[in-house]
């Protein structure tokens, strides 16, 4: 716009300076129409061509402050649009900049929950497996309880059953004992028995013989 500006000023300028030629030359023209000689112009023509030049340069001047004062504008209103525009460009900066910190932020959280959650499946887990592997443990020690009262049950049984069985050899050794005996009395009693028949029967024979 400052560029504009100055090359109105310049192009005004030259126009003022090819003005003033191209008057004085029609005054000339003006002078030799109505039969006045060269060096014979008088005061009063002088003087109205140099007001005539003072007019010219006045409104001249006038058109230089105008274009001057149009470029201020022009400028003014190009700087206020170019402010407006970076203002309005800073103001969309600044948003998408929050909007950014702002998805920033929440990527971060959701992270952080995401990490959070991970770690608690992690620890869960772990205790899962602290749980599982006590149980489990309590389980084999409850077996093997369970696998040594079974063992013992078994030593107890056979001991119950082999006391028995010696109480029942022991019940058939005095059985047998006890049958030797009455047999062993029985022969001794057929036999004393047999003696005693003997006895009477040899007496009873001598008593017929006297």
């Amino acid at each position: 716009m400052k560029f504009l500006a100055i090359s109105a000023v310049v192009a005004i300028c030259a126009h003022m300076v090819l003005a003033v030629p191209t008057a004085n030359t029609n005054a000339d023209v003006v002078a030799q129409n109505v039969g006045v000689r060269a060096g014979m112009v008088t005061a009063s023509s002088f003087e109205v061509n140099k007001k005539k030049d003072k007019d010219e340069e006045s409104s001249e001047d006038d058109e230089v402050a105008e274009a001057a004062e149009e470029s201020d504008r022009e400028e003014k209103k190009a700087m206020k649009k170019q402010a407006k525009e970076e203002k309005k460009r800073a103001k969309k900066e600044a948003k998408e900049l929050k909007a950014a910190e702002e998805e920033a932020e929440k990527e971060a959280e959701e992270l952080k929950e995401a990490e959070e959650q991970a770690e608690k499946e992690a620890q869960e887990l772990e205790e899962e497996k602290e749980r599982e592997a006590k149980e489990l443990e309590k389980e084999e020690e409850r077996e093997a309880e369970k696998e040594e009262e079974r063992q013992q049950e078994e030593a107890e049984q056979l001991e119950r059953e082999k006391e028995l069985e010696l109480e029942e050899a022991e019940r058939e050794k005095e059985a047998e004992e006890e049958a030797q005996k009455e047999a062993e009395e029985a022969e001794k009693e057929a036999e004393e028995k047999a003696q005693k028949e003997a006895e009477e029967t040899e007496k009873d024979a001598s008593d017929d013989k006297n």
